[in-house]
């Protein structure tokens, strides 16, 4: 009996089970559509990339529109990247659907913009000079907000479109343009040069003729000012050249001491600096002291030529100018390197012994054995040591036009006395016959009147 009762309450429960799952039914989920759009960089400027990243729930297929896209449509869920060559506003739509044909839709406007091309010009107001002013202007494609950085520069940053500047320090001044579109930049950098703080300097050189500085004296100019543009050239007592030049030449009349000023500009400020020169009292005497002259075959590499003037040797290598050539007055022949013949001739006659022909030379008459002039002068090496003025000149006859006698080696020192055609007359002292073979030479002392008195 208790058999039959299990029997028939499993077989109860086995309908209770089945009366019930008969009423079961599947309730299917709601759709849900949605996406995410990302840039690489966040870059929206075309040409522009865009990752699709599916966020829809409940759906089993989709179809995608991406309107002004390439691809411009996609069947998956996941339709990956997207590309964008022309600027615009385009929509991308999302139809999500499950089995049961429930469909959602999901929708999202972009911009997309110009290629961004970072660019700017600027302009240096006057100079670049310190303070230099610069007026910048950006000039950059596609962006929509810029951002400055002016190192050294006042200010130091700025988000305007035409941002004006000032920059103080001399030297290179990094400036930075940060184009932007949305979040995404790209930048540019140039670099600004400042010039030379303004800092007058000058120093001055005896004219070629003025090397004794003596009066008259003539000085040239020469400026080493950093960072002018303008100058003005001061000097009481000085007759200035050209008094607005950037270098010129001052003349002294009389001895004394001197300032010369230098006012410099640069635009925008002037600074001034002042140095002095002393000038002598006018002995009216060239003095030069071992000077170097070659013998015939030494003449293209020492010098024969001599100017009293200005105290160059001069080589005779054909090349003279017609301005050296005519301050030439004195020559040197020397015949061989034992010395056994030697002289001073006249600029007019070189072309008559070893020389090249000095063009315009000037005429001057020499006494190269003064011993042997009856008519001269006698002048031992201590009067020419004791020689400051030219008072022992003033008076004293030179034969004209000169003595041919050659001389040897035999005395040292020897004097030689000469006259210009112009009447300036001086002394020549030998010191030193030197031989070195075809590079032998003499070494003489001159002192020489400046101008006839």
């Amino acid at each position: 009996m208790s058999r039959i009762r299990q029997l028939l309450t499993s077989t109860t429960l086995i309908l209770v089970i089945l009366l019930n799952g008969g009423c079961f039914r599947e309730v299917a989920l709601p759709v849900k559509a949605g996406f995410v759009v990302k840039a690489a960089e966040d870059n929206f400027s075309i040409p522009a990339t865009l990752t699709i990243t599916n966020q829809s729930e409940g759906a089993d297929s989709y179809e995608w529109t991406f309107e002004g896209g390439t691809p411009s449509s996609s069947t998956e869920r996941d339709p990956g990247k997207v590309l964008y060559t022309k600027a615009g506003s385009y929509k991308i739509v999302l139809v999500a659907r499950n089995v049961d044909n429930q469909e959602a839709k999901s929708e999202q406007t972009i911009i997309i913009g110009d290629a961004l091309v970072p660019s700017f010009t600027y302009q240096v107001v006057d100079n670049n000079l310190p303070p230099v002013t610069a007026k910048f202007k950006n000039t950059s494609q596609g962006s929509s907000k810029v951002e400055w950085v002016f190192e050294g520069g006042t200010p130091g940053t700025s988000t305007e479109i035409e941002p004006t500047v000032n920059f103080e320090a001399p030297g290179p001044h990094k400036v930075t343009l940060k184009a932007y579109f949305g979040t995404y930049f790209r930048q540019k950098d140039t670099t600004l040069v400042v010039g030379d703080a303004l800092k007058p300097d000058f120093d001055y050189a005896f004219s070629p003729v003025d090397f004794d500085g003596e009066a008259p004296l003539t000085l040239n100019t020469l400026n080493k000012t950093m960072g002018g543009v303008e100058y003005t050239w001061k000097a009481d007592g000085g007759k200035i050249s050209s008094p607005s030049a950037k270098e010129t030449s001052i003349t002294f009349d009389k001895e004394g001491t001197y300032a010369i000023i230098l006012e410099a500009s640069n635009g925008k400020k002037k600074q001034q600096v002042t140095k002095t020169v002393t000038v002598k009292p006018n002995s009216n005497l060239y003095v030069h002291k071992n000077v170097k002259l070659g013998i015939n075959t030494a003449s293209r590499e020492i010098g024969c030529f001599f100017s009293t003037k200005t105290g160059q040797i001069f080589k005779d290598t054909g090349e003279l100018t017609e301005e050296e050539a005519q301050t030439i007055d004195v020559v040197f022949f020397g015949l061989n390197p034992s010395f056994t013949y030697n002289r001073f001739v006249s600029p007019t006659d070189a072309g008559r012994l070893t020389f090249e022909d000095i063009p315009k030379a000037q005429k001057v008459s020499f006494v190269n054995v003064m011993e042997r002039c009856s008519s001269c002068k006698s002048f031992t090496s201590t009067d020419f040591d004791a020689m400051v003025d030219d008072s022992a000149f003033r008076t004293l006859q030179v034969p004209a036009p000169g003595e041919t006698l050659g001389f040897n080696d035999a005395e040292v020192p020897r004097l030689v006395l000469f006259e210009t055609q112009n009447g300036r007359k001086g002394l020549i002292r030998i010191t030193k016959f030197v031989r070195e073979g075809e590079a032998s030479y003499i070494v003489v002392d001159v002192k020489a009147m400046k101008e006839k008195r």
